[in-house]
């Protein structure tokens, strides 16, 4: 005896197939978007956070350029120099700590000399959304 099969069943398992394999590539395309939208915002962060430390070496830079005792202004010799000014009889803070540099992650920035002493910072990240010059005066 042969078995019957219900007419509705007959072509309707191909279809739901498709169905499933554009759903899940609909799906991995959604993930892929979100993901390079956080990559984005990520990295827009890193690079604010950047942005700030470099600016408080910046300023810092300044202050000690500008506070220069007597006529011949300076540069500081290290980096070191700017978290306690000895040139004063009271000691000065040009600024609070070593910021890190948020690419790296270490407070071993490059530093650009001018003379004798250091008038700015750059990021040691080679990558190029990591390079950032920060420099007394500007360029």
């Amino acid at each position: 005896m042969r078995r019957r099969v219900p007419v509705g069943r007959r072509g309707s398992g191909g279809f739901t197939f498709l169905w499933v394999l554009f759903a899940v590539a609909l799906t991995a395309t959604g993930v892929l978007v979100v993901s390079e939208v956080s990559v984005g915002v990520a990295r827009r962060q890193v690079r604010e956070q950047q942005e700030w430390a470099g600016q408080q070496y910046v300023q810092a830079i300044a202050s000690y350029y500008e506070g220069t005792p007597g006529g011949g202004k300076v540069y500081p010799p290290s980096l070191q120099v700017l978290l306690e000014d000895g040139r004063f009889p009271v000691r000065r803070r040009h600024l609070r700590q070593l910021y890190a540099d948020p690419w790296t992650g270490s407070v071993n920035w490059e530093t650009v000399h001018c003379g004798a002493g250091i008038c700015g910072v750059l990021s040691s990240d080679k990558a190029p959304w990591g390079a950032r010059l920060f420099r007394y005066p500007s360029p």
